[in-house]
């Protein structure tokens, strides 16, 4: 009802905003009363601050949801909460590059979302149009296998024209302990099609560095050596296919 009526008063807005910081209040009240000092206020950057800090999910969510509805600096770059870093992660693409670059690295670092049915792709589709040296950097953190594939998708679908951010992120993979599957599949979807590709300098570093137990992405390695123009992964595949072919016949 205050809502409906237009700019709080004094008293008013001090009221509800007492009962937004009441952690003992029922959380369905205190949201109600963050709504209130919302819809009837132009200054709430005091409100935002206040729910940011608070020990409830939801409110730390709503202060994030606010601040990028009223163009103010995101009160929070993480949180322990995927209620939080779901809101988070919507606000990627309404964001400067340079926060999102920043904000995405943080989030793409928890490696318990990978399984979140939304928010890997809410990431990815919040990062996936920022500078590609920006994406490389967030792959070099990114415990999020979707998002990782994606990324080495799109590096490899512009290496021709810019290929240092993918040569940057394989030099960075070959001293990684693992992660180099992922890496692998996203590349061999990105340069699905291609007849031949300019092979990264890092490359052949990057290839010694995948785990002999990763079968799968050591036959996606040869795979791409033929793109990259190398006659002897083009022998091998060979001799694979006929020993294979040899074998159906016996």
């Amino acid at each position: 009802v205050l809502a409906e009526r237009g700019a709080l008063a004094d008293d008013a807005r001090a009221f509800l905003t007492a009962v937004v910081a009441d952690g003992s209040a029922p959380v369905e009240r205190r949201l109600r009363a963050f709504w209130a000092v919302l819809s009837s206020t132009a200054d709430v950057a005091d409100l935002v601050a206040l729910a940011a800090r608070d020990r409830e999910a939801s409110l730390r969510a709503w202060a994030v949801r606010a601040a990028v509805e009223r163009g103010l600096a995101l009160p929070l770059v993480d949180d322990a909460d995927p209620v939080v870093r779901r809101e988070l992660a919507s606000a990627l693409q309404k964001v400067p590059a340079a926060v999102a670059a920043d904000l995405a690295s943080r989030l793409l670092a928890h490696g318990e979302d990978a399984a979140d049915h939304n928010l890997p792709l809410l990431v990815w589709t919040g990062i996936r149009e920022l500078p590609l040296a920006e994406l490389a950097n967030c792959a070099h953190v990114c415990r999020i296998p979707q998002v990782t594939k994606l990324i080495a998708r799109r590096l490899a679908e512009a290496s021709d024209k810019q290929p240092g951010p993918l040569d940057d992120l394989l030099a960075e993979a070959a001293e990684m302990p693992d992660g180099q599957a992922d890496l692998i599949a996203g590349l061999a979807t990105g340069l699905k099609g291609w007849r031949k590709a300019p092979k990264p300098a890092a490359w052949d570093k990057f290839v010694a560095s995948i785990p002999k137990t990763e079968t799968a992405a050591q036959d996606q390695a040869r795979q791409l050596n033929v793109i990259f123009g190398d006659g002897q992964a083009l022998d091998e595949i060979r001799k694979i296919a006929l020993d294979e072919g040899a074998l159906m016949e016996q």
